[in-house]
């Protein structure tokens, strides 16, 4: 990092712009096949889909807690979006953490990373250990400098691509390093439906895992790209579904030292609530698998599910015109970079009737 007061510039940008953001997707569940979009504003989560035998995960260890394993011989694994891209046009930013999955030779073969059905925009890689992004409006293809092979064999490898339509130029990170800006060739413009990562349209998957996903409509400053090779991007997504009322965060993303972050819940039959803070999204009480129709255990309370364990904390409180808020400032505390934590809010009507609200998982960062 140039200097300090680049270093806070660029932690002041990745905080304040969030609404930009399209997808980011985590990939720290570990379980299940609903991929939280940690993206503010975002339309809606992905869905994990595998064709490796029961006996081998779709997850693997990522950079940052848990990462999409990538395809191997035995079978492939990706993730649809659902974002239908519609015409898209302007500048957008891509940032990853990927690397060779261990199950795959050490010649990294081909496979799409990303790409829309019913579009020619798509990324993959190439004989050559390089990245390619192509369909994005004009003839070229956007390729980084130099072979990423013994990178991606190596461990996790961040890569960003900047593209700037406003300076006609597409710049390739690696690990923070800049390549040379590629001159655009044309307009940046492309469509699709149902983007995916891990693949393109049907096409062969990609033989990397994934970690850490940005797509943004935003230009990212190097500074910026320097910041996302160190730490990830800290998030709030919504996940599972609620037999009544809501759990939403807000205030921003729950970055370091944001202060002004919140959870919000609200149900207007009930009158007071509980909120559980968690650690894990996959399993609750050790061992039972998540998530579970607490009808299971207590009868009467009969479809309301249960989404994330409650070993970290719990709060009580009453719901004043069936909301409540609760602030939940970040410590400035760096070390925390990458750890998870799972809310969700049971509420309570004045005959005694429990509902559960949806969740909301808390991905911490920069």
């Amino acid at each position: 990092m140039n200097s300090p007061r680049l270093l806070a510039a660029a932690i002041l940008s990745l905080s304040t712009l969030p609404a930009q953001d399209i997808l980011h997707y985590k990939f720290e569940a570990g379980c299940g096949n609903e991929v939280v979009n940690y993206a503010v504003g975002a339309f809606g989560n992905g869905t994990l889909t595998t064709t490796l035998p029961s006996t081998s995960s779709p997850w693997t260890g990522g950079r940052w807690g848990n990462a999409m394993a990538g395809t191997t011989t035995s079978g492939q694994t990706y993730v649809t979006t659902g974002w239908n891209l519609g015409a898209f046009t302007g500048s957008f930013s891509v940032s990853m953490w990927i690397r060779n999955n261990t199950g795959n030779a050490s010649t990294i073969g081909f496979g799409y990373l990303f790409g829309a059905t019913g579009s020619n925009f798509r990324c993959f890689t190439g004989s050559s250990g390089k990245l390619f992004v192509s369909g994005w409006g004009g003839s070229q293809n956007l390729v980084n400098a130099n072979d990423l092979t013994t990178l991606l064999n190596a461990g996790f490898v961040h890569v960003a691509l900047v593209v700037d339509s406003t300076k006609a130029t597409a710049t390739y990170y690696i690990n923070g390093v800049a390549d040379t800006p590629i001159a655009l060739t044309g307009s940046v413009s492309f469509s699709g439906t149902d983007f995916s990562i891990g693949r393109y349209s049907t096409s062969t998957p990609s033989p990397l895992d994934f970690d850490e996903f940005l797509f943004t409509r935003r230009v990212l400053t190097a500074a910026e790209v320097q910041l996302l090779a160190q730490a990830p991007q800290a998030g709030a997504g919504r996940y599972g579904t609620g037999n009544a009322g809501t759990l939403v965060p807000s205030g921003g993303r729950p970055s370091f030292g944001n202060v002004l972050f919140q959870m919000a819940i609200s149900d207007s039959a009930s009158q007071s609530f509980l909120l559980f803070l968690g650690s894990n999204r996959c399993t609750i009480f050790g061992n039972v698998a998540l998530p579970i129709d607490l009808g299971k255990v207590i009868p009467q309370f009969s479809g309301v599910n249960a989404y994330t364990d409650t070993n970290l904390a719990r709060v009580v409180g009453a719901l004043n015109a069936g909301g409540a808020t609760l602030g939940l400032p970040v410590p400035n505390l760096p070390a925390l970079a990458g750890y998870h934590l799972y809310w969700q809010a049971y509420t309570i009507t004045s005959s005694n009737t429990l509902r559960g609200t949806n969740a909301v998982a808390l991905g911490l960062g920069i």
